[in-house]
């Protein structure tokens, strides 16, 4: 599902920083993540964003000297030196590259020790529309989830909920992980939710789904007059994992992510997770593998 502004002005404040960076965005489209670090970090911190093109950053990011746009293919090695970033986001992307642990090497090559990687991926297969028809809204959702546009080198709708997994099988050690929900009661021309339907729309006709297609109008004319009774809401859930290249302190053995985890318990009272479980409160997971051994091993 398209996002507004919110889920990446909560990744800018997700992402620790300790100080001024520089910040890779890999995979950052026109730079709304990028945007949102900006205005959470203040004009000092060096950001630099990769697209697989050269990123046409929004008109505030193309005017500041302090961001980098870079063209790279993330399926081959990032153009930066060893240990070149503090820190690094990578939203909505991951699905489409067909090597993934290849890919989180790199990113752990290029951050610094104890650097802090915000790996974040929407569930497509979560999406769920408040509907009349609830068998058709499901399989038009699945059938979305499913598709791979051509310029997808890979493609997985399911990909939030394994994204716990890649992260324990990558260099990595997944110090936390949350689930954020985003939810639209807007059905308005270029909505959010206006937006995702179109985008199944496309789905439908590209891959030639004819009974679906055949259907697909009554049931946008359904969700048009829930949204006229004020009834009508779509929600996705994303899912985000803080990863951490090494404990840092001699004393405490914390990285920054590590930092923020034991932060969080003190502040909510989240339980401890015991070795090779997950503990699960109010949407959170913290996800730490039996022994660091295991955490940080590579496929």
């Amino acid at each position: 599902m398209p996002a507004g502004p919110e889920p990446h002005r909560s990744l800018a404040a997700a992402l620790p920083v300790r100080g001024r960076g520089p910040l890779v965005d890999l995979g950052c489209g026109r730079g709304p993540t990028l945007q949102a670090l900006r205005d959470h970090l203040g004009p000092e911190v060096q950001l630099t964003g990769v697209e697989k093109e050269l990123p046409v950053l929004d008109e505030r990011l193309a005017r500041d000297a302090n961001v980098r746009p870079v063209a790279a293919d993330l399926r081959e090695p990032l153009p930066f030196p060893d240990a070149s970033f503090e820190a690094a986001c990578c939203h909505n992307t991951l699905e489409c590259l067909p090597e993934k642990q290849a890919f989180l090497r790199e990113v752990a090559r290029v951050l610094r020790p104890a650097g802090c990687l915000l790996l974040s991926h929407t569930d497509f297969d979560t999406m769920v529309f408040n509907a009349s028809d609830v068998d058709l809204t499901r399989r038009l959702v699945h059938a979305n989830a499913d598709t791979q546009e051509k310029w997808m080198d890979a493609s997985d709708g399911m990909i939030g909920r394994k994204l716990v997994a890649i992260a324990r099988h990558s260099p990595f050690e997944c110090s936390e992980t949350f689930a954020w929900v985003t939810v639209h009661t807007d059905f308005e021309q270029d909505s959010v939710a206006h937006t995702a339907v179109r985008s199944i729309a496309a789905t439908v006709r590209r891959d030639h789904h004819h009974e679906l297609a055949s259907r697909f109008d009554d049931w946008v004319d359904d969700l048009r007059t829930l949204a006229e009774r004020a009834s009508f809401s779509t929600a996705s859930t994303t899912t985000r994992c803080y990863c951490e290249t090494a404990r840092a302190g001699p004393e405490t053995g914390d990285g920054p992510a590590t930092a923020i985890a034991r932060r969080r318990r003190r502040t909510t009272g989240l339980p401890r997770a015991e070795p090779g479980r997950a503990a699960l409160c109010a949407g959170r997971a913290r996800c730490r593998p039996p022994s660091r051994r295991r955490c940080r091993r590579q496929s």
